[in-house]
């Protein structure tokens, strides 16, 4: 989980670091008026100039906004992740807590808070060593432990 998001994290830096400058550009000085009256023909062709020089821009930016989607439909979904990582850790703790129930019960003794945080073998030891200040005896309780394997 921790490496997913490690590499996440590296590649949306990655990103960053590599994206141009999106800065406007300043647009070219104007010539000096020279006095001369331009014709249909000049000012059609400078329109069509100016209508290339947009479409050029639009497409750059749909070039943009199209790897930008590429490369966010890369990114792992943080947040499926972190769903899956509660659920397994939920699933992990309810199994363990089952165990103490089923181990306390068969003994008959009472379960208390940090039983499902011991490991197998503590756990045996400490839910014995319960049994026998209830007063059960070492047969009683083999006979319950056997129950239990």
């Amino acid at each position: 989980m921790q490496m997913a998001l490690d590499q996440g994290v590296a590649m949306v830096e990655t990103k960053i670091a590599n994206r141009p400058d999106v800065e406007a550009e300043a647009p070219p000085p104007e010539p000096e008026d020279d006095g001369h009256v331009e014709t249909v023909e000049e000012v059609k062709l400078k329109m069509a100039k100016a209508q290339e020089t947009m479409n050029a821009g639009l497409a750059a930016a749909d070039q943009r906004a199209a790897q930008a989607e590429k490369e966010s439909a890369m990114m792992p979904a943080f947040g499926a992740l972190a769903t899956m990582t509660d659920t397994i850790h939920s699933m992990g703790h309810s199994q363990a807590q089952r165990q103490v129930n089923l181990l306390a019960a068969r003994l008959g003794v009472a379960v208390q808070a940090g039983d499902e945080k011991l490991g197998p073998e503590a756990l045996s030891s400490t839910m014995i060593k319960r049994a026998r200040a209830l007063g059960k005896s070492e047969k009683e309780i083999e006979e319950d432990m056997q129950e239990v394997e």
